[in-house]
Parts: structure tokens; C-alpha cells; sequence
């Protein structure tokens, strides 16, 4: 019995010693990054290639240049500026990520997210013709960088999204 012991303690100083199997060191995820796009020269500056080549032919059969005819185009006096919002103003987005028929099915979803990590809720919505479907959305994000990180997460997770606006 004392032998059996002492073969245990040494296999048990042995197992705390070597390093545990079943853990492993997680791979690093980069945050999502947009692609940048090549400059495009301006609509008065000649391309690299096309240098001395007219760039649009319809410019010319608008100006009719050759015929020294030329188009006269007037803006009516009634017609009124478009409102439109200020550009610094976000619209907050949300993203869905299903939508269901049955409430239970909404559940799983949630369940399967929270596993991962993703904080949904879900939302009901009457939809005419076809009843009450249950959304599954997680949300909602201040900036686009905030939800385009969430959607690559959840593409990393294999789980695929639609981004939405809040309302």
C-alpha cells in the first residue's frame, strides 16, 4: 500500500509539472480595418493614360461642339433647395441577425449568441399577411467602426448578420 502511494504522489507531482493539454493559447484577432482606396485624380485633371484623349464622349455631344451649337439649361424659379440632415449627424444601426415565426426559435438563437458573446434581444413585430415573427438583433451601435467590429466578430462565429437602422 505504501508503494501504491508513494507511485501516485510521484505521477501526481509529474501531471502538475508538464503542461496541461487542454489548454491552449487563443489566436490574436485583428480589429476589422476598411481598404483604403487609390486617389482618383479630379474631374479636371487629365489621367496618367489618357492624357490628351477626351475622357467622356457625351460631353462633346452635349456642348455640340462641333456645330457651334449649344444646349441652354435653366433651373425653374419655383424650385427650392433640398432639405437635408447635417453630414456629422449617425443615424444609430442595429444588426439582425434572424427573424422567426416561433418565439422559441428567437430563444435559441439568443441563447446561441450569448454563448459567444453577443448581447441580442429580441423584438416582436406584426407583419401584415403573415402573422407575429419574433427578431433576433443585437444593438444598437453609435458608429460604424462599433457594429462593423461586431459583424466580423460574428462572422468569425459563423453566424451572419444584416446591418439595420434603429428605430
Amino acid at each position: 500500500m505504501v508503494i501504491g502511494a508513494g507511485i501516485a504522489a510521484v505521477f501526481t507531482w509529474y501531471r502538475m509539472k508538464s503542461p496541461s493539454p487542454y489548454l491552449q493559447e487563443l489566436p490574436v484577432v485583428e480589429p476589422f480595418k476598411l481598404p483604403t482606396m487609390p486617389e482618383r485624380p479630379t474631374p479636371n485633371e487629365p489621367s496618367a493614360e489618357g492624357k490628351g484623349k477626351q475622357r467622356f464622349e457625351f460631353y462633346g455631344m452635349l456642348t455640340k461642339k462641333g456645330s457651334g451649337e449649344s444646349y441652354q439649361f435653366s433651373r425653374p424659379a419655383e424650385a427650392k433647395p433640398l432639405k437635408s440632415k447635417p453630414s456629422n449627424t449617425y443615424v444609430p444601426q442595429m444588426l439582425q441577425i434572424g427573424s422567426f415565426a416561433a418565439q422559441s426559435d428567437a430563444e435559441k438563437l439568443k441563447a446561441t449568441l450569448a454563448l459567444v458573446g453577443g448581447e441580442a434581444h429580441i423584438e416582436e413585430a406584426n407583419i401584415l399577411g403573415k402573422g407575429v415573427y419574433y427578431r433576433v438583433r443585437l444593438g444598437p451601435y453609435n458608429s460604424d467602426q462599433d457594429m462593423n467590429k461586431m459583424r466580423t466578430f460574428l462572422k468569425q462565429n459563423n453566424i451572419g448578420s444584416t446591418p439595420m437602422r434603429a428605430h
